[in-house]
């Protein structure tokens, strides 16, 4: 089996307008949102925007009800904004035709009939929204209570079956106080009529950039969907990984990976000779696995073993 994991560089690659991380808090158009944002980067003098976001969303020594209060629909607001700012994230129509090619020549288990797995650490919905193969969950999402699809995962074939995370912009809790289950998460089209109904008010199920995820982790959801993908490492052949750079701050998904170094056979990413972050991978892998190369310029020959 290929396992095939995704970063944001994968979806960079093909959308220019993906905002990037050191910008996203800046991209949010909520008013109260952009005013504390600000406040924070100036009072504290913050650029980084991954603490900026642990600071804004951390409620850990909050002990006042009020505070408790307006931190949580600070949450609200942060996590409904970078779910529209991503929502609005579209293939580049210039990459449209090798976007497909991609898609239907590398990931699908059409093309050699490898068994092939994808896991994206991403949000965004840009696989999905393609309509070129089926695309389903490799966990079953609960079913959507505004409309009648009910989304079943795991299908082996031409389709594409795909593990998030981190999440997805598509997923909604059917009861907001409830924690992130399987049983109160459902999953909306993306051109569904329901989605207006919920977007403007309600946030999606996405665990955010920030060192404080494990509120955002709570309930059975992502302990399922990160014991799918514990099972996928060890059942998995070669692992092949696109537009992920290993950042340290994603500490725990560096050690997991590096128990199955052995199987990672390319890590494709694009970035300048002399980029510190170029500089890191080849100190972390075999001068062979590493593939600074555009994804566009990627075929499937170059990737399956």
């Amino acid at each position: 089996m290929y396992l095939f994991i995704l970063g944001a560089g994968f979806t960079k690659a093909f959308c220019s307008n993906a905002p990037v991380l050191n910008t996203l808090l800046d991209e949010i158009d909520d008013v109260k949102t952009k005013k504390k944002v600000t406040e924070y980067q100036m009072k504290y003098n913050i650029k980084d925007n991954e603490i900026l976001l642990s600071m804004l969303l951390d409620d850990s020594y909050s002990f006042n009800f009020n505070e408790k209060i307006e931190r949580m629909l600070l949450s609200n607001n942060i996590l409904t904004g970078i779910g529209k700012l991503i929502r609005g994230i579209k293939v580049d129509q210039n990459n449209s035709k090798l976007f497909k090619d991609i898609i239907e020549n590398t990931l699908s288990c059409q093309f050699n009939k490898y068994n092939k797995q994808i896991v994206s650490f991403n949000w965004d919905a840009i696989l999905e929204d393609q309509n070129i193969v089926q695309v389903d969950p490799l966990i079953s999402i609960g079913h959507n209570p505004y409309g009648k699809k009910n989304l079943e995962g795991g299908v082996i074939g031409p389709q594409i079956n795909i593990l998030k995370l981190h999440g997805s912009i598509k997923w909604f809790k059917i009861s907001e106080n409830e924690p992130a289950d399987l049983s109160n998460v459902f999953a909306v089209e993306h051109d569904h009529r329901s989605l207006n109904l919920i977007i403007d008010k309600q946030a999606p199920v996405i665990v955010p950039f920030g060192y404080s995820k494990g509120k955002f982790m709570e309930g059975n959801l992502f302990t399922v969907l990160w014991n799918k993908f514990d099972h996928l490492l060890s059942e998995c052949e070669h692992i092949i990984i696109m537009g992920y750079s290993f950042p340290s701050s994603d500490y725990q998904i560096l050690m997991k990976l590096f128990n199955y170094k052995g199987k990672i056979k390319k890590v494709v990413i694009k970035e300048e000779s002399d980029s510190e972050i170029l500089k890191r991978l080849k100190t972390l892998f075999p001068e062979n696995v590493i593939v600074n190369k555009d994804l566009k310029e990627i075929n499937s020959n170059d990737l399956l073993i």
